[in-house]
């Protein structure tokens, strides 16, 4: 397809849910798009069903990650809803904010190329490209348990907080 989604050998007997976050030891893949008992499709962060809030690790300046059909040909994706006075510039990294529960915190997403203002005037959107392998991924983990799952309370962790995740084989199409 145009996101270039593709199923993994496990599924909800594997104890994978739907919306699970699905990464490479790289960055951020996207998220389980459709749950089976033994099979699963991932949705990536090429596609525009996918929104991940976002901030830069150097300059802390937020966003919504997204994809966008012209820029998901060349493998690349978007971020919009940046201030317009934000310092953000090509080269600057992108990790996952967290604050929603549907992704843990500060898993890479990708690398800021442009930053461009909105024809609407009021915010910026810059071009994103994944550090993950998007395409070429056929090793991802899903991972089905971290601190803020669903915005549950995450607790004061007394050591590094944990992630569970369970590795899964793509099936490329």
């Amino acid at each position: 397809d145009n996101f270039q989604s593709f199923t993994i050998d496990r599924g909800s007997l594997d104890g994978i849910s739907l919306y699970d976050p699905v990464i490479t030891a790289d960055g951020l893949v996207g998220y389980i798009g459709e749950l089976g008992s033994v099979t699963s499709r991932v949705g990536t962060i090429l596609s525009p069903e996918c929104n991940v809030g976002a901030v830069s690790s150097d300059t802390g300046d937020s966003g919504n990650v997204t994809g966008d059909l012209t820029l998901a040909q060349d493998g690349l994706t978007r971020m919009e809803l940046i201030a317009r006075d934000a310092d953000l510039q090509p080269g600057s990294l992108l990790v996952t904010a967290g604050l929603s529960g549907s992704f843990p915190e500060g898993v890479l997403i990708g690398s800021v190329r442009s930053v461009e203002l909105e024809e609407n005037g009021i915010s910026l959107w810059a071009t994103v490209e994944p550090s993950a392998d998007i395409g070429g991924a056929t090793a991802v983990y899903v991972v089905v348990g971290y601190p803020g799952k669903d915005g549950e309370e995450a607790e004061e962790p007394e050591s590094e907080p944990e992630q569970t995740s369970i590795p899964a084989v793509g099936h490329g199409e």
